[in-house]
C-alpha cells in the first residue's frame, strides 16, 4: 500500500510554493505572496524536483522559465488550488447566511447601483454587505464574491449574467464653455476634458473625435466618478461624457449643452453576475430584486 502512487505522500507546501513561482514567473514576488524568503522558495521547488525526479524550472537571475514537465504540474496545481479556493469560499458563504461579497469594478462604479447598495444595507439591519471595487476582474479571485457588478462580460462558469443598466454617453459641457470653443484657434486651443478614472477606451475616442474636428491640444482632469465629471462640466471646468437621462433636467435648463463639433456617441451596458452556487440564497434573492 505504502508504494502506491494513489496514497503517495503529496509535498503541499512545496506545490504552494512552485504555483506561486510558476504563476508569477518570478522568485521575489511569489516569495512575498507567500511570505517568505525568496530561499525557502527554491528550497521547497528543488525538494519538488525530487519528487517528481524532473528539472521543474530553469532559473534566469530572479525570473523562471518552466520546462514542459514544469508547464504540465504548473496547469494541474493551479487547477486544484483554485478548486480548493472555491469550496472554501462556498464553505465560508454558507457558514454566514447574512454576509454577501460584492465585486464592483471600476467602470461599474456608477450612482445607481451605489444608491441601490447603500439603501439595501441601510434597510436590513444586520446584513452585512462587502463591498469592493476593482479596476479588473481578476479571474483567480471570482470565487470569493456573490455578485458582480461590471461593464463587460466576462469568461467563467460560476456566473448567470443579467443586464440592469443601459446608457448612451455623449460629450457634453457649460455654455459658458461651449462659446469659448465655438470662438476658439482649433488648432492653438487646449481643449479641457472632465474625464473618469479607468474609462482609457472612452477617453481616447473623444479625443480622436475633436482631433478630426482640428483641436490638438487637450488637458486632461480625471474624477473617480462620472457624477464627479459631469458636476465638473456644469461648472465650466471642460467636456465631460454624459448619459443625458441621467441628467435631462440640466440640459433642458440649459445648465449643459451638447458638444456637437466631437460627434462621439458612447452605448455602456451594466452587468450583474450572479453566483450560480448561490443563486438560492434568500437574502440575495432579495438584494436582487432591487434590479
Amino acid at each position: 500500500m505504502a508504494d502506491d502512487p494513489k496514497h503517495a505522500h503529496l509535498p503541499l507546501t512545496a506545490l504552494r510554493s512552485f504555483e506561486a513561482a510558476a504563476r508569477r514567473l518570478d522568485v521575489a514576488a511569489a516569495a512575498e505572496d507567500l511570505n517568505v524568503t525568496p530561499s525557502a522558495v527554491l528550497h521547497q521547488i528543488r525538494q519538488l524536483e525530487d519528487v517528481c525526479g524532473c528539472k521543474l524550472i530553469v532559473r534566469e537571475k530572479q525570473d523562471i522559465l518552466l520546462t514542459d514537465e514544469g508547464r504540465a504540474l504548473f496547469f494541474a496545481t493551479r487547477d486544484a488550488m483554485d478548486g480548493l479556493r472555491r469550496a472554501i469560499a462556498d464553505l465560508r458563504a454558507e457558514g454566514d447566511p447574512n454576509e454577501i461579497q460584492i465585486l464592483v469594478m471600476k467602470g461599474a462604479n456608477h450612482k445607481r447601483i451605489r444608491e441601490k447598495i447603500v439603501d439595501f444595507a441601510s434597510d436590513n439591519e444586520g446584513v452585512s454587505l462587502n463591498v469592493n471595487i476593482e479596476p479588473v476582474v481578476d479571474l483567480g479571485s471570482l470565487e470569493r464574491y456573490m455578485a458582480i457588478f461590471a461593464t463587460q462580460r466576462f469568461a467563467s462558469k460560476l456566473f448567470d449574467f443579467h443586464v440592469i443598466h443601459q446608457e448612451t454617453l455623449r460629450p457634453y459641457c457649460a455654455p459658458s464653455y461651449l462659446r469659448r470653443l465655438e470662438s476658439a484657434d482649433r488648432a492653438a486651443a487646449a481643449i479641457r476634458l472632465a474625464t473618469v478614472d479607468g474609462q482609457e477606451t472612452e477617453n481616447e475616442r473623444l479625443t480622436a473625435s475633436l482631433r478630426e474636428a482640428g483641436f490638438e491640444k487637450f488637458n486632461v482632469i480625471s474624477f473617480p466618478t462620472r457624477e464627479d465629471a459631469a458636476e465638473a462640466a456644469r461648472q465650466g471646468i471642460g467636456i465631460a461624457m454624459i448619459d443625458r437621462n441621467m441628467h435631462q433636467e440640466t440640459i433642458i435648463d440649459g445648465v449643459l449643452a451638447p458638444v456637437e463639433v466631437a460627434g462621439v456617441s458612447i452605448a455602456k451596458t451594466y452587468y450583474l453576475a450572479v453566483k450560480k452556487s448561490a443563486a438560492d440564497s434568500g437574502l440575495l434573492r432579495q438584494f436582487l430584486r432591487l434590479f
